[in-house]
């Protein structure tokens, strides 16, 4: 096997792989196989499409997917998916307050830590990303929670240099690895760019190498959307993102947004793109 793989020549996102070398350091192994089982993390109002339509319905089937509900919204998630119900929070401190006044619900079995550049989280919790991550995670597994951490690239726009893409400030200021040290799932927030693949190939590329250099353990998502910043999208290039990047990560952040506070630049809400993406995978 060895032998095989030092053999193996490959192209991603333009990085050529010689001699069994994987883009900028991150493995690749039988794991990460073209052909492996994918994870996801599912919210928002695409939810109840998924949980009703035949063809999401085969392709979740046996994935556990990370399935983020309201309170406010029922929805009955096939058995068969072996789904782990998720809450999400925008700040340390709103989690901290629903664990001490007893507003976490008996379903969840992880928890999602949603720091971004927007009035949802505090600027402190911005500012001190790395502190408040261990802090939300150690919270949440001594609540024997799983943890996501999902740091949004916009963290690093006030340390951005001049003429420096944000992807790379993002990287260079070694946010994925404060992400994963002490998460199960670390998310890559690339949507944004999704367009062209190769771009996407590098960035999550990058970010994954780091997060697996600070925790070997953790799982590593990518965010992939039909409406990335307000950009129109195709099915074709949702999967040509996903074909450029699943020998790199554990599964996807699978997103369907629609126009609402969190997404004030959202277009219009594209549930079946997103079942045609999944016809087309399955």
């Amino acid at each position: 096997m060895k032998r095989l793989w030092t053999r193996i020549v490959a192209t991603v996102a333009g990085l050529v792989l010689v001699s069994g070398a994987a883009p900028l350091g991150v493995r690749i192994s039988p794991a990460n196989a073209e052909g492996k089982t994918l994870r996801w993390i599912l919210n928002g109002p695409v939810v109840p499409t998924f949980t009703t339509d035949s063809t999401a319905q085969a392709f979740f089937a046996n994935t556990q997917p990370f399935v983020v509900t309201r309170k406010d919204v029922q929805v009955e998630i096939p058995p068969s998916w072996g789904a782990l119900r998720t809450q999400i929070f925008p700040s340390f401190r709103a989690f901290e307050r629903a664990i001490a006044h007893g507003r976490m619900r008996p379903e969840t079995k992880a928890v999602l830590y949603d720091n971004e550049a927007w009035k949802f989280t505090p600027e402190r919790e911005q500012d001190e990303f790395a502190d408040y991550a261990q802090r939300f995670a150690q919270l949440a597994h001594e609540h024997g929670y799983q943890v996501i951490v999902t740091p949004a690239v916009n963290l690093a726009t006030k340390q951005q240099a001049a003429g420096e893409r944000r992807f790379a400030t993002f990287l260079r200021l070694n946010i994925p690895a404060a992400a994963a040290r002490y998460a199960d799932v670390f998310e890559i927030q690339a949507q944004g760019s999704q367009t062209p693949p190769s771009v996407f190939a590098s960035y999550v590329t990058g970010a994954a190498q780091q997060a697996r250099a600070a925790n070997p353990k953790v799982l590593v998502f990518a965010g992939i959307s039909t409406n990335p910043s307000g950009h129109k999208m195709t099915a074709d290039g949702i999967v040509d993102a996903i074909r450029a990047t699943r020998n790199v990560v554990d599964g996807y952040w699978f997103n369907v947004p629609q126009k609402n506070p969190g997404c004030p630049n959202c277009n219009e809400f594209r549930p079946d793109m997103a079942i045609d993406v999944l016809r087309r995978l399955q």
